[in-house]
């Protein structure tokens, strides 16, 4: 018993050890033996980390249904030399709503299309993410399917769609079109976020084009942000006619079934407030941004779009890794100078739901770097232009070189290659004889009645003569047919060496456009496809076809608004100009930039578009009088032209440097746009309240032009029109519609802004012209810069002349007064004049009745005074000191050799020397262009088009019409400022300005494209015609030697007088020389009365002592009662002539040939002419005649010897008769050229 108990329980004591031990081993603290000490178990295993993987719940929802997704990407940083020029930080897809449809290779984005929500067929593919596997993340499983430690991407079980999980390889993303520059090539993704809290995927990709050998490289900011369509936004609708009024930025659409468009703008949501997020913001600007953000919601209060103390907007100082980021508004300022230099001052960017025009995300980008640079640079102003200079040398050293300048000029419609001659051959036919020109002469006198005996006697002395001349003619017939087969000899050279000429030269080559004329890299490179595409719409001649590719074609149409126009190169010239400068300090000036800066680029942010009629003052009884009389105020030059109606125009660099901060604020037009934007309304004028009404938007979203408003039981309360401030847009200002909508102006007048814009030119015009520290390098892209400049500023003031003729052909009451004006030769003489008048209307000041009706229009004052102030200008910059080329200095060339690597790279600009002076020509020939075209043009993305809007068949006006005077005198300064003559003493050489030849190109030929001379009287017309008309030929000038008077003591042969009639063959008819003189080795120095003579051969004796030279021959006729005569090219050419002819003839104090070489001088014993010498057929007897010459040359240069002023190049009269007779064939050329006519001569006064 005792055996068993102890049996029993010694059993139980092991079964209790047993518990124990196995307690002590698997003990469920996790602390036991085996679990801690004696076994380690197996760990978990997982695949490497990768960034790229994703659950497909990312994209999709539980039921498969694809999430919506905002989708952007913005260049963060460009490499290369091509890709510096990228604006960082600008949201290259516009609107971009995608979702993701998965398939088994790609991620595949669709844009969401929504006209059609739900037809995924219909939407266009953006991008495409390859996928490399589907798959489980698991835990693998044993032989025995036991689960195990290992984690997995299980590909093996199930359809690839039913599997959860994906890894996509964003390195190889395709985004369809998504950089200029391209194709592009994506090398690797970087810094990749996945916030699955927001549903936000984020990464970077590096690329490089395949174009630009490696130099276009960026890095690029991927985004995308899951969002969900809020059906409770309220649209707002748009009709585009209501662009007339206000310039939305961001308008969405849908077509109803696909056929009728259902429009609507994009604005934020209100009933929240959203925080705006401040990236890089210098600490002494952050006060003025955040100042901004709570002007514009206070705006948001004032307009009632919100209730009072309700914050649209919160400003947050923060700084992000990536200031690009779609889930976070933000502002973000780049301090970066190198980037600053080749972007815009700033950009405004929103991002909506297509589908209900809802903004979901923002940014502003402000590029201050340089902003601050150039300030600072000028903060303690010097009243040196060379200490300016320098300041701006140190701030801006490549600011020549900045695109989107272009670097050649843009082709000139209408300006091509050269033939021989507009008006065909310079030589005429000779088949009609000068004999029978007089037979005929003959005959029609015969037919003659005389009325009176005196007539008759006069008749038949007439006749004897002619006859006598006839009988004289006949018998030296033969000697006679010796001087015409020379001139014809000589009119065949003529033409072959023009077509030689010709073949080797342009025109455009002679106005000197083509130097450096190499189409640069960038110039390729920077949009050329869009510039290809604008050109081709504005130079299509089909209107409707034009319209057509219009509407294909938005310079605007984007999730921002790039300010491309609005840098820191385009304004300095007017900044430094400011009268600011004198006034206020640097901090100040830089305050009201950044406060201007940022208050126009938060409204692009809030969804407003540009206004570039800010400064025009809205007429009476359009807006509410409290807003014109202040604005009327500002609108002048001692106010400093500070009126503006919104901040969302480009206001001219001196009214902004000039503005004091406090005085910047969203203005009246812009808190009417913010009311269409966030309420839905639109503006009326109560004229008997001198107020606005605003009106709720109809479901058509059409703003009416009058609306009928009532009261709430339905009654009537009146009519009233809509009441906006004067507004235009992008589209508008870049294509020439309207002379009052324009960039960078300032005043509302047209002679303001007229004005605006010849101080733009002015401004830079020392600095454009003068490299004034060190000298300049690149010397072609500088005057490719000044081309650009000139013809888009002078395009933009022609319009105000297009625009008041337009006015008064059109215009209803207008109308009828232009009618009578167009065949009152007498008004319209007197129009460029009486509009100057202090009262135009007044009777006592303007003659013409029909005048002082017109000038009841205030507005047409206006309009003629600006005109008027154009052509002024022009002539200032037409009449500028010599500059046909830039002079340089080749001593101070200089070119790295060697290897530069690194971020070193090669100055070219100094490679043939360094510029001092630039050629003024641009300036120039855009003034001779824009005032003799008929076209009315446009520079448009670097290319040079007719405007669309005023080149059409009713206009096709010419400055001409309405300033006869004006127009006349400044063709004449044209030509007689841009040639040089040595015999004036102000030159050491006589040349030929190329302007002159531009005028012969433009004054004749302009005139066919106008239809203004079928609108005029045809004696007008003639008059205006005339003043440039001259007749050109080539004739024999016969030399006849004065038999000595038998008294004299003259020795025999010997002759001191020579008389000479110059003979036209072609007209048959003859005139007599005013002088005559025999130079050195047969040269002869001609003049006649109303002609310009140039001796092209040396003197040939043909009978006895009579000789002839053959000659070029130019005449002009003054009419009687000529109103333009002192005004003409005629009247300055014969003035200019008869000046250095008479440094020959008369020379300096008697020291002339006339002084000398005279008859009753006994000093002078006459020239030698051998008997037989016109017989002879060696020139022995030619030069005894020559000997004689240089004998009588010699004694009276001895005599004259020292008269010559020192001013003078020629120090011999021998020189100073060269000079006279070179500076007659330049007068002759200059006056053939300007009528239409090329001489082979000319090529010899032109800088090659």
């Amino acid at each position: 018993m005792f055996k068993r108990n102890v049996s029993q329980n010694f059993k139980g004591l092991r079964l209790w050890l047993g518990l124990v031990i196995m307690a002590t081993l698997f003990g469920c603290t996790g602390r036991g033996l085996l679990n801690g000490k004696l076994f380690k178990e197996r760990a978990a295993e997982t695949p490497p980390p990768s960034e790229q993987r994703i659950e497909k719940s990312f994209f999709v929802d539980p039921s498969g249904k694809p999430k919506t997704f905002l989708c952007a990407w913005a260049p963060e940083m460009g490499r290369g030399w091509i890709g510096k020029y990228i604006t960082l930080m600008v949201n290259e897809a516009a609107h971009c709503n995608i979702e993701f449809e998965i398939t088994e290779n790609y991620l595949v984005g669709k844009i969401i299309h929504p006209s059609f929500p739900e037809d995924r067929n219909r939407w266009k593919e953006a991008l495409k993410i390859p996928i490399s596997k589907h798959y489980y993340y698991e835990k693998n499983k044993d032989s025995y399917g036991r689960e195990t430690n290992e984690w997995i991407e299980n590909t093996s079980r199930s359809h690839w769609s039913a599997r959860p999980m994906m890894t996509i390889n964003l390195a190889g993303t395709e985004i369809l079109d998504f950089l200029w520059g391209g194709p592009h090539r994506i090398t690797s993704a970087e810094e990749i976020e996945w916030d699955r809290t927001n549903n936000f995927l984020g990464f970077s990709i590096n690329t490089v084009s395949s174009n630009w050998w490696g130099e276009m490289q960026a890095k690029i900011r991927v985004n995308f942000l899951k969002f969900d369509h809020d059906p409770s936004f309220k649209r707002i609708p748009y009709h585009q006619e209501n662009s007339k009024y206000l310039n939305i930025l961001h308008v969405m659409g849908k077509r109803i079934e696909g056929v009728e468009p259902d429009l609507y703008v994009a604005h934020w949501d209100v009933r929240k407030t959203q925080k705006l997020y401040l990236n890089g913001v210098p600490k002494e600007h952050e006060k003025t941004i955040l100042g901004v953000i709570d002007e514009w919601n206070e705006t948001f209060e004032r307009v009632g779009a919100v209730p009072k103390g309700f914050k649209v907007f919160e400003g947050v100082v923060a700084n992000f890794n990536h200031p690009f980021d779609l889930r976070y508004p933000s502002l973000t300022w780049i301090s970066d100078k190198a980037i600053s230099m080749y972007s815009p001052l700033g950009i405004g960017m929103a991002h909506a739901d297509v589908r209900n025009g809802k903004i979901i995300w923002g940014g502003v980008v402000l590029y201050g770097g340089m902003l601050e640079k150039y300030i600072n640079a000028y903060a303690p102003v010097s009243s040196s232009s060379s200490v300016e200079a320098e300041n701006l040398t140190k701030a801006f050293p490549l600011a020549l070189g900045t695109p989107p300048i272009p670097n050649r000029l843009p082709d000139m419609p209408g300006v091509g290659n050269v033939d021989l001659s507009v008006k065909g051959t310079i030589v005429n036919d000779l088949s009609r004889s000068h004999l029978d020109y007089i037979n005929d002469e003959i005959v029609r006198l015969a037919r003659k009645t005389p009325k009176n005996p005196e007539e008759q006697e006069s008749l038949k002395a007439e006749i004897d003569g002619l006859k006598a001349h006839l009988a004289k003619v006949e018998g030296n017939k033969s000697r006679l047919g010796v001087i015409a087969n020379d001139l014809i000899s000589h009119s065949q050279s003529e033409v072959e060496e023009n077509q030689q000429y010709f073949s080797r030269q342009s025109l455009l080559n002679e106005f000197g456009y083509t130097k450096q004329n190499q189409s640069q890299p960038v110039d390729r490179f920077f949009r050329s496809a869009d510039r290809k595409e604008v050109n081709a719409i504005l130079s299509e001649n089909n209107k409707a076809r034009r319209a057509e590719l219009l509407s294909h074609f938005s310079p605007t149409a984007s999730a921002y608004f790039v300010e491309e126009g609005r840098t820191v190169e385009n304004m300095m010239g007017a900044w430094n100009e400011s009268e600011a400068h004198s006034v206020r300090t640097y901090p100040e000036m830089l305050d009201s930039i950044v406060k201007d800066l940022a208050l126009h680029e938060i409204g692009h942010f809030l969804g407003m578009g540009h206004q570039f009629k800010e400064n025009i003052v809205p007429k009476e009884g359009t807006v509410p009088s409290r807003f014109i009389g202040p604005l009327r105020e500002r609108a002048t030059k001692k106010a400093g032209f500070t009126n503006m109606t919104s901040v969302m125009g480009y206001r001219n660099g001196r009214t902004e440097m000039v503005l004091p901060a406090e005085d910047l604020h969203p203005m009246p037009h812009d808190e009417l746009v913010l009311r269409y934007l966030y309420k839905g309304e639109y503006p009326v004028y109560d004229k008997q309240k001198d107020d606005f009404r605003f009106v709720n938007l109809p479901t058509s979203g059409k703003i009416k032009a009058i609306t009928e408003v009532r009261n709430q039981d339905g009654s009537l309360i009146g009519k009233f029109p809509v009441s906006y401030f004067p507004s235009c847009n992008d589209y508008e200002a870049s294509l020439g519609a309207d002379p009052y909508c324009n960039r960078w102006d300032r005043g509302s007048s047209a002679e303001d802004i007229a004005a605006s814009y010849f101080e733009g030119i002015s401004d830079n015009l020392v600095a454009n012209l003068y490299s004034l520290v060190g000298g300049g390098g690149n010397e072609w892209r500088a005057e490719s810069r000044l081309w650009w400049v000139a013809l888009s500023s002078f395009s933009r003031v022609r319009l105000f002349y297009d625009e008041m003729r337009r006015r008064l052909r059109s215009t209803d009451y207008l109308k009828p007064l232009w009618n009578q004006l167009r065949m009152d030769q007498d008004s319209l003489f007197e129009f460029s004049q009486a509009c100057q008048k202090d009262d135009p209307t007044d009777e006592k000041q303007v003659k013409s009745e029909i005048l002082r009706k017109i000038f009841k229009d205030k507005d047409m004052i206006d309009l003629c005074r600006a005109n008027n102030l154009a052509l002024n200008e022009y002539k200032f910059f037409v009449n500028l000191p010599e500059g046909d080329y830039t002079k340089m200095d080749h001593e101070n060339r200089y070119i790295s050799g060697g290897y530069l690597m690194g971020d070193a790279s090669r100055n070219w600009g100094h490679i043939f020397g360094s510029w001092y002076q630039l050629s003024n020509l641009p300036l120039k020939i855009s003034s001779l262009y824009t005032l003799t075209t008929a076209n009315p043009y446009l520079i448009f993305w670097g290319g040079f088009a007719w405007n669309p809007f005023y080149d059409y068949e009713e206009n096709k006006f010419l400055y001409r019409t309405l300033y006869p005077r004006e127009y006349t005198k400044l063709v004449a300064d044209a030509v007689k400022y841009n040639l040089r003559f040595a015999s004036t003493g102000r030159d050491d050489i006589t040349v030929m300005g190329r302007s002159v030849l531009a005028a012969g190109w433009m004054v004749p030929w302009q005139r066919y494209y106008s239809n203004d001379s079928a609108k005029l009287p045809p004696a007008y017309n003639e008059t205006l015609n005339q003043q440039n008309e001259f007749q050109l030929s080539i004739v024999a000038v016969i030399i006849s030697a004065t038999q000595p008077d038998a008294n004299s003591d003259t020795e025999a042969d010997h002759y001191k007088k020579f008389t000479a009639t110059i003979y036209d063959f072609f007209t048959g008819k003859s005139a007599t020389a005013r002088d005559v003189y025999v130079l050195p080795q047969g040269k002869i120095f001609v003049r006649a009365n109303g002609m310009f003579l140039y001796p092209i051969t040396k003197m040939k004796f043909w009978s006895g002592t009579n000789s002839y030279i053959i000659a070029y021959k130019v005449d002009y006729d003054f009419e009687v009662g000529d109103r333009l005569l002192e005004d003409s090219v005629k009247f300055s050419l014969r003035e200019v002539h008869d000046s250095i002819t008479g440094a020959c003839v008369d020379g300096f104090g008697g020291s002339g040939l006339a002084g000398f070489f005279d008859n009753g001088n006994p000093e002078f014993k006459g020239f030698y002419i051998p008997p037989g010498i016109a017989e002879e057929t060696s020139k022995e007897k030619l030069g005894l005649f020559y000997d004689s010459i240089d004998t009588e040359f010699g004694k009276f240069e001895t005599k004259v010897s020292g008269k010559i002023p020192e001013n003078f190049s020629a120090r011999t009269m021998k020189a100073m008769c060269d000079e006279s007779i070179r500076g007659t064939g330049q007068i002759l050329s200059s006056a053939a050229i300007v009528n239409g006519y090329w001489l082979r001569i000319t090529s010899e006064f032109l800088v090659k």
